[in-house]
């Protein structure tokens, strides 16, 4: 986790800024209807071409070894043909609320914050940690995440014990490399939301993520959530609800923030806005967040930025 970022910025229109703040609670949407088709799908098929590329280097070591009739393409042709059958939405749910290292960036007021026109909410980034982060993953539970996003190339080793790791690097046993390839599928589903192209690297995004197994869903109730070691959780789910958005119904978790005055540290004005610092001070006030307009605990000010 990068250490040097304290706070993180989500972009939003006012109206959900002023949910937010009046409810004291965060929605979390389907990641599966984003604007982005290919959402989940970047993270399994970057899997694909690694698992690929290990398989290429084990079927070079038995041909050093004078035993490449024995490489095991067949076996491995069922392996990879899974890949192509891979619905990740199918398997999981997976909800997300998106956060930026940016607090003040044309590119996120233009995409997120209703054309400049929004806000952008800083938020301790501490407040969202889990004290421990691992990829097990109970399927009667609600998985809780929170992580930077990965761009780019699929890292084999950020998923895998050193142990797997040198299996995939040395073994000729294929039995054991096919155990390794079958996590790293298992892996790359979960942790799908936390991959994205290299494309959307400027957007330096981090991610809060509950997911749940989609049987458990199907008995008409969220799961009990596990939070990783962490004995008082900073927020609890509070609702799970459908609203009817771009020709489909999209989920979304609601999740209420315990201690909203420690989560919450600025209160940015989008450039297009016609609020004044006053407006947002004077909001805060009268729902209890802020004691004055002198009370700096939620710091609030106008965008640098001049776009018109």
């Amino acid at each position: 986790m990068n250490k040097e970022v304290s706070t993180l910025y989500h972009y939003c229109s006012l109206e959900t800024f002023y949910n937010i703040m009046k409810n004291r609670s965060i929605w979390l949407s389907d990641v599966s209807k984003s604007n982005d088709s290919r959402e989940l799908a970047w993270a399994t098929e970057q899997c694909k071409i690694a698992v690929i590329n290990k398989f290429l280097e084990y079927s070079d070591r038995m041909k050093s070894n004078n035993d490449f009739i024995n490489t095991r393409f067949r076996d491995f042709n069922r392996i990879t043909d899974q890949f192509d059958f891979i619905d990740t939405n199918q398997m999981l749910k997976s909800w997300v609320f998106c956060l930026s290292e940016k607090g003040d960036n044309l590119g996120q007021w233009r995409g997120y914050a209703d054309d400049g026109k929004g806000i952008s909410i800083g938020f301790s980034k501490e407040y969202f940690a889990p004290q421990n982060q691992s990829v097990n993953f109970d399927e009667d539970k609600m998985y809780y995440m929170f992580d930077q996003i990965e761009y780019g190339d699929f890292k084999v080793e950020q998923l895998l014990s050193p142990s797997d790791i040198n299996t995939l690097a040395s073994s000729c046993d294929y039995e054991a490399l096919e155990r390794c390839f079958k996590r790293l599928m298992v892996y790359s589903i979960i942790l799908a939301p936390l991959y994205k192209s290299a494309a959307f690297e400027e957007e330096k995004e981090w991610r809060m993520v509950f997911l749940a197994h989609t049987s458990a869903l199907k008995g008409g109730m969220i799961p009990s959530t596990n939070y990783m070691d962490k004995p008082e959780p900073m927020f609890d789910i509070i609702d799970f609800a459908f609203i009817p958005k771009n020709n489909t119904l999209v989920s979304h978790i609601e999740v209420a923030l315990k201690d909203i005055k420690h989560a919450i540290t600025s209160v940015t004005i989008g450039p297009k806005s016609d609020l004044s610092v006053l407006d947002v001070q004077l909001f805060l006030i009268s729902i209890g967040l802020l004691h004055s307009t002198d009370d700096d605990s939620i710091k609030v000010m106008r965008s640098s930025l001049s776009y018109r």
